[in-house]
């Protein structure tokens, strides 16, 4: 009889740690849902043999016509693409191009990216170049990335009403000022950002974790993923710590 209650004991045991683990996971899927913006595939890139694409050529291959590419004349994006075959492997790198600047003409965004995600060894570094109006070809953005903590940083691009735009989003927290901000903006033809949209919440971790402080960031969050789903990411390097949710992507 006595054995038989040990067993039953077990059981019962064996069945509160399921319920327990249940429970967690039950917790854990729903934090992912209010936190990880919907329609976003987050995967860690490995694979730097990618072919850079214009956004000319990506139209071209939809509709077969120059004139789908938002009104370019034919080659009027190959400076830019001389430039980056000229100064960048295209196996070590990853071309872009966008008119970031908004001057009619196409600008070009490199990611250059080294190590492996696998062993916390990623780096990645965006510039945006522009061409001024006397034809020279220079810097006018620059960002570097990687797996440490001050590294992280997630940039997109993103299209409204035929115009385009970076995407800036930065979750950090720190032991104990932190800060969680986004950006959406195109740059002038000095290098200055124009902002579209935007917000920042700065905050002491220590002191305002019980003032309703989840709610301001998922409300910071549900405007910065309204971009986010609707951009291309370049590169996205960092963890949103409220859901534990590790974003590691570089553009394709």
């Amino acid at each position: 009889m006595s054995g038989q209650r040990r067993t039953e004991d077990s059981v019962n045991r064996w069945n509160r740690r399921l319920l327990r683990f249940a429970a967690a996971a039950f917790v854990v899927m729903v934090l992912g849902r209010v936190f990880r913006p919907g329609g976003e595939s987050f995967s860690v890139a490995r694979d730097n043999d990618v072919q850079p694409q214009t956004k000319a050529q990506a139209y071209e291959e939809k509709s077969g016509t120059a004139e789908a590419a938002g009104g370019f004349e034919h080659g009027a994006w190959e400076p830019m693409e001389a430039y980056y075959r000229d100064h960048y492997e295209a196996g070590e790198s990853r071309a872009f191009y966008a008119d970031l600047t908004h001057d009619g003409q196409q600008d070009l965004i490199v990611l250059e990216a080294r190590g492996d995600a696998s062993d916390y060894t990623l780096e990645a570094a965006v510039t945006v170049f522009a061409k001024d109006r006397s034809g020279e070809i220079r810097m006018v953005y620059e960002r570097q990335m990687d797996q440490s903590h001050a590294g992280w940083g997630w940039l997109y691009l993103y299209e409204e009403d035929g115009k385009d735009y970076l995407v800036e989003y930065d979750p950090i927290l720190y032991e104990g000022a932190s800060r969680y901000s986004f950006s959406v903006f195109y740059l002038s033809g000095e290098g200055e950002a124009v902002r579209l949209a935007g917000d920042t919440l700065e905050f002491d971790w220590n002191g305002e974790i019980g003032k309703n402080l989840e709610n301001r960031i998922k409300a910071l969050n549900g405007k910065a993923f309204y971009y986010m789903e609707r951009s291309q990411v370049i590169a996205a390097i960092g963890e949103e710590y409220f859901s534990g949710f590790e974003m590691c992507e570089l553009g394709r």
